[in-house]
């Protein structure tokens, strides 16, 4: 439901020309898909972030990036860190 209406304030928003709060917006919509995926492949850390009462750094999203990028190899900067990147930059958000 969050994801739907994050969507639907992100059109009002660029249809309105606000263009920099849609693209602030989406940050949300990514990070809800990150952890889609991640739950998608491992399951187990579904049950962890349910039991989880620490600091969660696990679940931090440059934690679950990094989680998402292992099965594939990727060591260091990545398209989607690039894609990310360049996103905050056009967001005006600190990189």
């Amino acid at each position: 439901m969050r994801s739907f209406n994050s969507l639907a304030a992100i059109v009002g928003l660029i249809t309105g020309d606000l263009p920099q709060p849609a693209f602030s917006m989406f940050s949300d919509i990514m990070g809800m898909t990150f952890f889609a995926d991640l739950f998608t492949r491992d399951p187990g850390a579904l049950a962890r972030w349910i039991d989880s009462d620490g600091d969660g750094r696990e679940f931090r999203p440059a934690a679950v990036r990094q989680a998402l990028n292992k099965p594939h190899g990727a060591t260091g900067k990545t398209e989607r860190d690039g894609a990310r990147s360049a996103f905050r930059k056009e967001a005006g958000a600190f990189p």
